[in-house]
């Protein structure tokens, strides 16, 4: 007779630390969405900022070390256990800079566009 076994289909928890120009502007620890916690994380914060030139650092990493530092896969796709964004932004007036997750190269990275 089998073993009954409960497979748990759980997106871990993510540390995200945002720095602009070197202070903390968001710290906090963000859950998959779903009640079940089992989809896809999603981060929306706006963060006013003066138009010029500014370093942004942006930190996302898994909050449970108990799995390892390697990429899980999990439903065909593999998440990074840490992601960096060190870079300086320039930022016009009316103008949006966006933080996203590239999925083919792996790694944060910065888009821009318009206000409307």
């Amino acid at each position: 007779m089998r073993q009954e076994e409960v497979c748990e289909g759980r997106i871990l928890p993510y540390r995200l630390v945002v720095e602009l120009d070197g202070v903390a502007a968001v710290e906090e620890v963000i859950h998959g969405a779903g009640a079940r916690e089992d989809r896809p994380l999603y981060v929306s914060r706006d963060l006013p900022v003066q138009p010029g030139s500014h370093r942004l650092v942006v930190t996302f990493a898994r909050e449970s070390r108990a799995v390892g530092d390697s990429a899980i896969a999990m439903g065909g796709l593999s998440t990074p256990a840490h992601l960096t964004l060190d870079t300086t932004v320039v930022v016009a007036s009316r103008r949006v800079v966006l933080v996203t997750y590239d999925e083919e190269r792996e790694q944060l990275v910065v888009r821009s566009g318009s206000v409307r």
